[in-house]
């Protein structure tokens, strides 16, 4: 006679001790696995956008960088001191007018010859020429001598001995 189960018949060689065997070599590293991913936060939003959640910011203002102000008076060495003296004197008189204890800087700036010999014959023809009669015309206008701050330096991309007279 036939046999009632119709189904075919598999044929797995299958041992109980080597499905064991599997799963004894299988677990650690599962079980390492499911730690990792338990202990882990899932991903939320700003893990794809880092402001998310965050109060918008309003954009900051550009920093503008200002200029270094005009000198109040600047004149070069080659500049007759009968077109210089009047308006010197005028602006003095204007500024101590308005605040006499004022203090004006006077600087003057002259080419660098390329010997410190050179360099102090420069500054020092400057300090003897323009700049005493600078400090006379000054002090006629009504500025104190301590109310005068010369100082002269060498440039190397000038021709001519620049003054500059900033009141502070």
């Amino acid at each position: 006679m036939m046999d009632k189960n119709l189904a075919p018949r598999r044929n797995w060689l299958v041992d109980v001790s080597s499905c064991v065997a599997y799963i004894m070599r299988a677990a650690p590293v599962t079980c390492g696995m499911l730690i990792l991913l338990s202990s882990c936060a899932p991903p939320g939003q700003r893990w794809f956008d880092a402001h998310a959640g965050r109060r918008p910011e309003p954009p900051r203002k550009p920093v503008i960088i200002q200029p270094a102000p005009a000198p109040f008076i600047k004149f070069s060495d080659d500049t007759p001191e009968d077109d210089w003296a009047p308006v010197v004197t005028k602006s003095v008189k204007f500024a101590l007018a308005r605040n006499a204890q004022l203090l004006f800087v006077v600087q003057a700036t002259c080419p660098a010859p390329i010997d410190l010999k050179g360099q102090a014959d420069q500054l020092g023809h400057a300090s003897d020429t323009t700049l005493r009669s600078l400090l006379t015309v000054m002090r006629a206008a009504g500025a104190d001598a301590s109310q005068i701050l010369i100082s002269a330096r060498v440039q190397q991309n000038i021709a001519h001995c620049v003054y500059h007279i900033d009141p502070k």
